[in-house]
């Protein structure tokens, strides 16, 4: 077991909060990293068992997680190793000697082979990668809830001022003018037609009676549809364009 000691192992501490050790470790084959040449690997076992390979000569040993310190203990002949699981970020697992500022970092052995980290210098780079990558994604996170917050808070500020804006809209006003002109003809036409047919209503002019209270009736159903839509569109544009000069000024 080698350990070393890199800066970027520390920052990235606050990532192995609530590791789910055991899930992690079972039933895989885990490569320890060295800079020496040697195959070493760990094989952790669901019953406690585990199998040490040293280029090919196995070992056989103990393990047990210690919840009580959140500790890994590591038992093999006549040597026990208590280590400390610090974090888990892409098949690298590193683990603090207990005591010491050391790590011994852990690779599952099919992403080491795609990896290809073979020096020190290697390792180091790969894990300030993944801080940059988990710190981006991090600012990312924080930006969309920032913005959510805003965007709900302009969205609530829309509502308070929707009439007083929409009002102040002469296109808005228009359309909605003649929405409300509509409405009122979608019953009004229909009952002037009728009764205007009603005192010579025969089965000549049935027909056409007819057709003229559906068409009255219809004409204005399809422009209020035609308004009510226009009226929407108008109103959708002034919230987006409300929601973000909202946001820009308190960007500002």
């Amino acid at each position: 077991m080698k350990t070393y000691i890199l800066d970027s192992i520390n920052r990235l501490k606050r990532y192995g909060e609530n590791l789910d050790v055991k899930t992690i470790l079972c039933n895989k084959s885990w490569q320890i990293f060295n800079d020496s040449g040697e195959k070493e690997l760990y094989i952790f076992q669901e019953n406690g068992d585990i199998l040490l390979s040293t280029n090919g000569i196995v070992s056989q040993g103990k393990w047990q997680y210690i919840s009580a310190n959140k500790s890994i203990l590591i038992s093999v002949k006549d040597k026990s190793y208590m280590l400390h699981p610090s974090f888990s970020i892409n098949n690298i697992m590193a683990m603090n000697l207990d005591g010491t500022e050391s790590y011994m970092l852990m690779i599952e052995e099919q992403s080491l082979l795609a990896l290809q980290v073979k020096t020190l210098e290697d390792l180091n780079n790969y894990l300030l990668s993944i801080e940059n990558e988990v710190v981006h994604k991090e600012k990312e996170v924080k930006q969309r809830e920032e913005e959510e917050i805003q965007k709900q808070e302009a969205l609530k500020e829309w509502f308070a001022n929707k009439k007083q804006i929409l009002d102040s809209n002469e296109e808005y006003k228009r359309n909605k003018k003649m929405l409300k002109s509509h409405i009122a003809a979608c019953f009004l036409f229909p009952i002037v037609s009728l009764l205007f047919f009603m005192n010579s209503w025969d089965k000549e002019t049935a027909i056409i009676g007819t057709v003229i209270v559906f068409f009255s009736f219809i004409f204005p159903i399809i422009k209020i549809c035609l308004y009510d839509s226009k009226c929407n569109e108008i109103s959708g544009k002034q919230q987006k364009n409300y929601i973000e000069n909202y946001i820009k000024e308190m960007r500002k």
